[in-house]
């Protein structure tokens, strides 16, 4: 899958740049990625026990991750770090003693709205580029609690970073506001 596959040559990259020490790596992408990854982080757990972080490039495998460690009762000493957020990621990192800490996202309506005004823009002849950056923004579990976050209208309201009306904008294209 390309979005996972770009994601994870930026993942070898900061792991080189950094000298980090990569004990295993696992991801399946199947239709049942959380539970069929849990079973394999559960195993990788089992071999590796010096293990102390796990990032998860997709929120699937994130959720995978956090059963796997749960499975092996090591919340307390194992972090998880994913991308992509949603409701249920909301709940999941929110939960007392979730490994899960830290997550990089972007509003998914936002996108959605970002890439109809690229399209808009593609039809004008007024786009003038061939790539869109659309920023995604840090989220830690710490932050949720803090602001009471529950779901994604909540987390919308206390980070507006997650609003991109300003990406590829144009006086004639609303900019619609989630």
């Amino acid at each position: 899958i390309a979005p996972l596959d770009r994601r994870h040559v930026v993942w070898e990259e900061i792991v080189k740049a950094n000298n980090w020490t990569q004990s295993f790596f696992v991801g399946k992408f199947t239709n049942s990625v959380a539970t069929d990854n849990a079973q394999l982080v559960d195993a990788a757990l089992k071999k590796s026990p010096d293990v102390v972080g796990i990032f998860a490039p997709y929120d699937e495998l994130t959720k995978g991750t956090v059963s796997g460690i749960e499975s092996n009762n090591l919340q307390a000493s194992i972090k998880a770090y994913g991308i992509d957020i949603s409701n249920a990621d909301i709940e999941i990192m929110t939960k007392e003693g979730s490994p899960w800490v830290a997550t990089a996202g972007t509003d998914p309506n936002a996108i959605g709205a970002a890439v109809v005004r690229n399209m808009a823009l593609e039809i004008a002849g007024q786009l003038g580029v061939k790539s869109v950056d659309f920023p995604g923004v840090l989220i830690t579990a710490q932050f949720l609690k803090d602001n009471a976050v529950k779901n994604m209208v909540d987390l919308r309201a206390k980070l507006p970073e997650l609003n991109l009306a300003s990406v590829s904008g144009a006086d004639w294209i609303p900019a619609v506001q989630f």
